[in-house]
């Protein structure tokens, strides 16, 4: 088992996030985007894979999410 520790890992980009994918899961089938937002901040624009689900957690706070013409709370 390996523990990634995520927000350590945001805090070393230039946008606060770190994406897990095949290099550190040793896996095609799923990735994961860990990202911090602060209040105030601009919105971001994620794009998943082709033919991807998303799951979106937010763990404090609350979060507005855009998907095509649906817009949720």
């Amino acid at each position: 088992m390996k523990i990634f520790k995520l927000p350590k890992l945001a805090e070393g980009s230039s946008d606060g996030s770190f994406r897990l994918g095949r290099e550190e899961l040793g896996s095609e089938a799923v990735y994961m985007l860990y990202t911090r937002l602060r209040p105030g901040e601009a919105p971001r624009k994620v794009s998943p894979d082709a033919d991807a689900e998303e799951i979106i957690f937010v763990i404090k706070g609350n979060v507005r999410v855009k998907c095509s013409k649906m817009d949720f709370i």
